[in-house]
């Protein structure tokens, strides 16, 4: 996780407490399943946190930023701004059910902390969307708290 403390502490006060969180982990777990070149999506970026940290240790990789929310689109644009780096791109607008993402292909698909305070609508939009978007081999990741029998595991907060 040494890569990654210059451009998390720079960047934390705009970062959710939560993304600051569990940064390290999704760092840790997803580096190694990354592919070397190629287009990451992540959706529902919130901050763009997550996307500019990651960006800055994984740099053969385009990392594409989007949510639906303009707040969040704002907050994002900042965070792309700071960071100023060369593989992070400006958020895109991505509604999860729509039938037409803003991206035809990705080599990798990153969503944190999203399908467990969506409808389920959502999440069913996001398994489709990503079932178009994703190229052969590529990687769709999910992080957050999930519920197996109504017992939550993952060893995540539910609460942001």
């Amino acid at each position: 996780m040494e890569n990654i403390n210059a451009t998390a502490s720079r960047l934390a006060d705009q970062a959710h407490p939560s993304a600051q969180r569990n940064i390290g982990p999704i760092h840790e777990t997803l580096s190694p399943l990354l592919p070397e070149v190629g287009l990451v999506l992540e959706i529902a970026s919130g901050s763009g946190y997550h996307s500019a940290v990651l960006a800055e240790t994984h740099t053969s990789l385009t990392w594409q930023p989007t949510d639906q929310d303009t707040e969040a689109q704002t907050k994002i644009t900042r965070m792309v701004a700071d960071a100023a780096l060369p593989n992070l791109r400006p958020p895109l607008v991505l509604d999860a059910m729509s039938d037409k993402w803003p991206v035809d292909e990705a080599a990798a698909i990153l969503c944190c902390n999203m399908i467990h305070i969506a409808p389920w609508s959502v999440a069913q939009g996001l398994f489709a969307g990503a079932g178009r978007t994703l190229i052969g081999g590529g990687v769709f990741f999910l992080y957050g708290p999930f519920k197996i029998d109504g017992q939550t595991y993952g060893g995540v907060q539910r609460v942001f």
